[in-house]
C-alpha cells in the first residue's frame, strides 16, 4: 500500500506528505496531553485549594486551541495530497494504458484495468485524510496516552503500554481473517461487471437466440458467485468485531484494574480516579475507530493493487530512434513465433517478404494466423521470437512516428466510440480538417 501511494504521489510532493505526517503526530501528542492533563486538574479542582486548578485548566485550554490548529492545517495538507493524487493516478493509468501491450489485456487483466480507472476518483482524494491519517492516529494516540501517565504515576503507564501490543494485534489478526474474504468478493465483483457489460453488448445475439433472461446467461452464474462471496466476507467481518471487543475488554481491565489498585491502596485520591475514568475512554476510543476501519483498508488496500497492477504492465518500447520516410519500405518476417497467453503458437516459425509497390493476400482457414499477422505488422502485438525488418531495419529500432506510419488497421467489427461521426473520425487525426472528413467519410460509403 505504501509503495504503491509513493508511486502515485505527484513529483515535489513527497516533502508536503512528510510535514502532514509531522503534523498528525503533532495532534496525536496533543491530545494525549489533552487527556492527561484531566487527571490534574480535577485532582486541584475537588482538593482542598480548588483555585489551583487555574493553571492546569489553562494549559488544557492552551493546548486543545492548538491542537485544533495543527488538526486544521493537516487537514489541509491531506486534501492538496489527496487531489495530487487523484490527478497524477489519473494520467498515469491513463498513459499507461495507451502503452500496455495489447497480450497484457486477457480477460481478468482488463476487469483489472478498468476497476483501476474506475477507482481513481473520491476514494484517491480521501485516502489521506479519511483513512491514512485516522490509523495512524488510531495507533500513536494509545501510546502518546500511555507515555503521558509515566510521570503521574509509572504504574498506570506502564498498564496502558501493555494495552498497546493487544490493539495493533487486533487490528492485524482482524486484517488477515477478512483478508482472503475481501479479495474473493472484489474478484467477484470484477467478473460480475465484466459479465455484465457482456451481456449489454451481446444483446443482438442473445435476443435472436431466445436467451435475454439473465439467469439464463454467464451474468446469472456471476451474480451468484458474487452473492456468495459478499455473505463470506460479512461473516467474516463477525470473527474480526468479536477480537476488537475481546481486546478492548482486556485493555479496559488492565488500566482499569490497575487504577483500582492504586486507589484502594491510596496511592491515588479520589477526584484522580474519577478522571482517570476520562483517560482510559480516550485510551480505549482507537480500538473502536481501527474496528471501523478495518473493512476500508481492504478495500484501499484492493484498489491500490489494481492501480499498481496497471502501472507495472509490460508496455511498447517507444526507445527507437531510426526514420523512414518518402517510399513504401521493404518489409521481411524472419522466423516468427508468437503465442498467446499459454495457448498453442500461433504463428511456429514463419518467414514472410513484402516487396515495394506488391500486393500480398494473406489467405487461410479461420485460426491459422492471418489476423495475428496483420497485428505483428502493424505493431500492434510483438513477436515472442524472431525479428520483423523494415528496409533492413528492426522494427523495434523505428521511431514510434515511423513505426505507426507503415500500416493502417480496418478491424472486422469497428467501434464508434461515444460522440459524433465528426469527433470518431477524427480520433485518427485530430487537427483533420473539414475538407480531410470529408474525403475520409466518402472514402468510408465507397468501401461499403
Amino acid at each position: 500500500m505504501i509503495r504503491t501511494l509513493l508511486a502515485l504521489l505527484p513529483p515535489g510532493s513527497r516533502r508536503t506528505v512528510v510535514l502532514h505526517q509531522s503534523l498528525t503526530v503533532v495532534s496525536v501528542v496533543l491530545r494525549a496531553v489533552g487527556v492527561v492533563l484531566l487527571v490534574p486538574l480535577v485532582g486541584a479542582l475537588f482538593g482542598s485549594t480548588p483555585s489551583d486548578a487555574w493553571p492546569w485548566m489553562g494549559a488544557l485550554a492552551a493546548v486543545t486551541v492548538t491542537g485544533w490548529i495543527v488538526d486544521t492545517a493537516a487537514s489541509r495538507l491531506g486534501f492538496d495530497i489527496g487531489f495530487g493524487l487523484l490527478d497524477h493516478a489519473q494520467n498515469e493509468v491513463a498513459e499507461r494504458t495507451a502503452r500496455i501491450r495489447l497480450t497484457w489485456f486477457t480477460g481478468e487483466n482488463t476487469s483489472i484495468n478498468r476497476q483501476a480507472i474506475a477507482a481513481t476518483g473520491p476514494d484517491l482524494v480521501g485516502l489521506i485524510v479519511y483513512l491514512v491519517t485516522p490509523i495512524l492516529s488510531a495507533i500513536l494516540l494509545p501510546l502518546a496516552i500511555a507515555i503521558a501517565l509515566l510521570p503521574i504515576n509509572w504504574v498506570l503507564g506502564v498498564a496502558a503500554l501493555a494495552g498497546v501490543p493487544i490493539l495493533l494485534g487486533a487490528f492485524l489478526l482482524s486484517g488477515r481473517l477478512g483478508r482472503n474474504a475481501d479479495h474473493a468478493a472484489a474478484d467477484a465483483n470484477a467478473a460480475l461487471t465484466e459479465r455484465i457489460v457482456e451481456f449489454a453488448r451481446t444483446q443482438p445475439a442473445l435476443r435472436a437466440a431466445r436467451r435475454t433472461e439473465p439467469h439464463r446467461s454467464h451474468v446469472g452464474e456471476a451474480l451468484e458467485r458474487q452473492h456468495s462471496a459478499t455473505l463470506r466476507l460479512l461473516l467474516m467481518q463477525v470473527p474480526g468485531q468479536l477480537i476488537f471487543g475481546l481486546a478492548t475488554q482486556l485493555a479496559l481491565v488492565i488500566l482499569a484494574g490497575a487504577a483500582t489498585v492504586l486507589t484502594v491502596r491510596g496511592d491515588l485520591g479520589v477526584p484522580e480516579a474519577i478522571a482517570l475514568i476520562v483517560v482510559i475512554v480516550r485510551y480505549l476510543d482507537p480500538f473502536t475507530t481501527l474496528s471501523d476501519l478495518t473493512g476500508g483498508v481492504e478495500s484501499s488496500l484492493t484498489t491500490l493493487r489494481r492501480i499498481r497492477a496497471v502501472l507495472e504492465a509490460p508496455v511498447d518500447s517507444d526507445d527507437g530512434t531510426c526514420t523512414i520516410t518518402g517510399r513504401a519500405p521493404r518489409i521481411e518476417l524472419q522466423d516468427i513465433r508468437f503465442w498467446y497467453g499459454d495457448g498453442a503458437p500461433a504463428l511456429d516459425g514463419v518467414d514472410l517478404m513484402f516487396e515495394p509497390g506488391t500486393t500480398t493476400a494473406i489467405v487461410g482457414p479461420s485460426g491459422s494466423g492471418k489476423s495475428t499477422i496483420l497485428s505483428l505488422l502493424a505493431g500492434l502485438l510483438t513477436p515472442r521470437t524472431g525479428r520483423i525488418l523494415v528496409d533492413g531495419i528492426e522494427s523495434d529500432a523505428l521511431d514510434p512516428i515511423s513505426r505507426s506510419a507503415l500500416a493502417a488497421v480496418v478491424f472486422q467489427h469497428p467501434y464508434l466510440f461515444d460522440g459524433t461521426i465528426r469527433e470518431n473520425i477524427r480520433a485518427g487525426d485530430p487537427n483533420a480538417d473539414d475538407t480531410a472528413l470529408a474525403a475520409a467519410a466518402s472514402l468510408a460509403e465507397s468501401m461499403k
